[in-house]
C-alpha cells in the first residue's frame, strides 16, 4: 500500500519507451484486481475495452509513448516525470 507496484510499472514503462524504442503498452487485468488496475492507472494507463473469457472479466489497458512526449514537453525542466 505504499506505492511500490505503481513505482516499478513506471520504471518499467520509461524504460520500454525510451531504451527499448517500444511505442505502446498494453496489458490485461482482471476485474478482481482493483488494486492493480489504479496502479496501471497511476502509472498513466488507459482503459481501452472490456471482455469475459471463460466466466473471467477482464480489463484491456494501453500506455502509449505520445503521453510521454506530451509530458516532456509540457514540464521541459524535468524528464524525468514517468
Amino acid at each position: 500500500n505504499k506505492g511500490l507496484g505503481s513505482d516499478a510499472i513506471r520504471t518499467l514503462v520509461k524504460y520500454l519507451f525510451k531504451y527499448m524504442g517500444i511505442r505502446r503498452c498494453r496489458i490485461e487485468v482482471v476485474s478482481k484486481n482493483p488494486r492493480a488496475i489504479r496502479a496501471y492507472e497511476k502509472a498513466g494507463f488507459q482503459h481501452i475495452y472490456t471482455y469475459i473469457r471463460k466466466g473471467i472479466v477482464w480489463h484491456v489497458m494501453e500506455r502509449t509513448a505520445q503521453r510521454l512526449e506530451y509530458i516532456l514537453l509540457a514540464n521541459d525542466q524535468n524528464y524525468d516525470l514517468i
